[in-house]
């Protein structure tokens, strides 16, 4: 829901149009740049202030250093020391796509063999459950609480109704 409140207003309707209408006629004077800026930066995956997350972003490390790697330009990962501060010796770097191929299928491979499954199926039962005693606990818990507050309010709004209370 939306309401006017004009005495929160910090600038007036005059202005308000006025600097309405000179955004608009800029918008107008420079649309083709802002268009071609745009579509740059849309071609462009490693613009702006962030750098693009992937399927294994943050997870994949470099042998020498530790530290991890990091998608790079033409979709490649690298050391994120060697990059960014060049002091890592380690310069290989994978494509994107074979990385995640490589690790999707070693997955599969992995973790599509039955006996794997049904560890994993049994593991999210079981922590499913936990959860769910965790919450129902932690239900009986906040009905206790509450039912002390709603008693505690009951006995000052009766101290109030019997006058035990009064305005300074």
């Amino acid at each position: 829901m939306i309401r006017e409140v004009p005495e929160l207003r910090i600038v007036d309707d005059p202005l308000w149009q006025a600097v309405r209408e000179r955004q608009a006629v800029i918008a107008d004077k420079y649309a083709n740049v802002t268009e071609a800026v745009r579509k740059h930066h849309k071609k462009n995956k490693l613009n702006g202030k962030r750098r693009p997350q992937s399927l294994l972003s943050g997870l994949v490390y470099c042998g020498c250093c530790g530290v991890t790697y990091s998608l790079r330009g033409a979709g490649r990962f690298a050391c994120s020391n060697r990059i960014s501060k060049g002091t890592c010796s380690n310069s290989r770097t994978i494509r994107q796509e074979e990385l995640e191929d490589r690790v999707l299928s070693g997955l599969m491979d992995r973790m599509m063999a039955p006996e794997i499954a049904a560890e994993a199926m049994r593991a999210y039962a079981e922590e499913t459950n936990r959860l769910n005693r965790e919450r129902r606990s932690n239900g009986d818990t906040w009905q206790a609480e509450l039912a002390k507050v709603e008693k505690q309010i009951a006995q000052i709004v009766e101290a109030i109704a019997d006058g035990m209370y009064h305005l300074r």
